[in-house]
């Protein structure tokens, strides 16, 4: 990270000529609890040590100049600007200062330059990043004074009204309360939390990116809530105290089963037994019983492939290769789903030999550039100088 800091801080001196602030928001891995949480569910995530690097200067005049390294393109917006003639990355930076006017009715400015190390659209929240990275600078230099869950809401709202994706809550508020060597319990239903410390003893996670992202990820996504929604709108019929599928019971959903439609049912039964791994996972963490934490990996990502059909077919044969390896204890899809990342369980005495084998299984049947990284927790974003 202090390279890509150094090489922030020369850019932005290189543009504009002038000292900076740099902010550092950081990627994020959710061990499991997959499209819980805009179903107020349970999630389990924790930050790593990949991040946006912000560098930041305010300006007299309510117009923001922003350039991003890994895009090599430079953009001037403010209130007004059409977001259709904006780059996408442009477009999250633009939906965010829109929801902090929303807020705060404040007008201001900036120049400023970005960079990252986080692999795009791999289900490792890089837009979160950046999202969170730029809000909790505004509200720094600004002195704003929002909370990390009004932090995390602005950059919600900003995928939500400006982007087109209809995500949760999570990505964001992790990015803004991780904690270096700890994972935490998130309750999506009233933003509650509890830290616990990720100590794996002997074993590591590893991030397997096969750099495939379905082009119509954000629909698909989309789609996979609005069922949701409708399940809840069905159960209701039955049960009014219902009000997310988080209130679902199993007796709910088993006096229903004959009745209701076979995609709903199967979209809430995958939320109902994800909430429950949560809960079983946190367990196992603490206790050290990694065996167990690698039989809930396989079956949440059984559950996305099968009950919420949010795989793609890359990532299951990731999948497929794992559940042949003896040594890996267990792994999922992550993200959301429609491409992504797989998160394995295994030994780190095991980790070359894991990088070489999956390599060679995966170039059999794919092309795609295969990447393997083993990861590290990190802390939440902050301002570093």
């Amino acid at each position: 990270m202090l390279d890509l800091k150094e090489t922030v801080s020369k850019k932005f001196y290189q543009l504009f000529g002038k000292d900076c602030s740099i902010y550092s928001s950081p990627a994020k891995v959710n061990i499991i609890g997959e499209h819980t949480d805009y179903n107020q569910g349970l999630v389990l995530p924790f930050t790593i040590d990949k991040s946006m690097i912000l560098a930041i200067q305010p300006i007299n005049k309510n117009s923001i100049t922003i350039h991003s390294l890994n895009y090599n393109e430079t953009i001037q917006l403010s209130l007004d600007s059409d977001i259709n003639k904006l780059p996408l990355w442009g477009k999250y930076i633009y939906g965010l200062i829109q929801e902090i006017y929303n807020k705060t009715h404040l007008n201001f400015g900036f120049n400023a330059v970005v960079g990252s190390d986080i692999p795009i659209q791999a289900g490792l929240s890089s837009s979160a990043a950046l999202e969170t990275v730029v809000a909790f600078a505004i509200n720094d230099i600004f002195q704003l004074e929002l909370s990390s869950v009004q932090l995390a809401r602005i950059g919600q709202l900003a995928e939500n009204n400006h982007i087109g994706i209809r995500s949760g809550l999570m990505d964001q508020f992790s990015c803004l309360i991780g904690k270096k060597d700890y994972f935490f319990s998130l309750d999506c239903k009233n933003m509650s939390y509890e830290y616990h410390p990720l100590d794996l003893d002997e074993y590591t996670f590893a991030v397997i990116n096969p750099n495939y992202k379905d082009p119509k990820a954000s629909i698909r996504y989309n789609k996979r809530k609005k069922q949701c929604e409708d399940a809840v709108f069905y159960i209701q019929k039955t049960f009014p105290e219902v009000s997310s599928l988080r209130e679902v019971k199993i007796e709910y959903l088993q006096e229903l089963q004959d009745y209701m439609d076979n995609t709903l049912f199967q979209r809430t039964k995958f939320i109902l037994e994800e909430n429950q791994r949560v809960e079983k996972a946190t367990k196992a963490i603490v206790n050290k019983d990694f065996q167990k934490l690698g039989h809930l990996l396989n079956d949440s990502h059984l559950g996305i492939e099968n009950l919420f059909n949010a795989s793609t077919t890359l990532v299951d044969n990731i999948f497929e290769i794992n559940t042949n390896i003896s040594y890996v204890l267990g792994s999922r899809i992550i993200g959301g789903g429609f491409g992504g990342c797989i998160l394995s369980l295994l030994k780190n005495k095991d980790l070359e030999e894991y990088k070489k084998k999956i390599l060679k299984e995966f170039y059999s049947v794919s092309n795609n550039k295969l990447e393997i990284a083993k990861i590290a927790s990190s802390g939440c974003t902050s301002k570093l100088t």
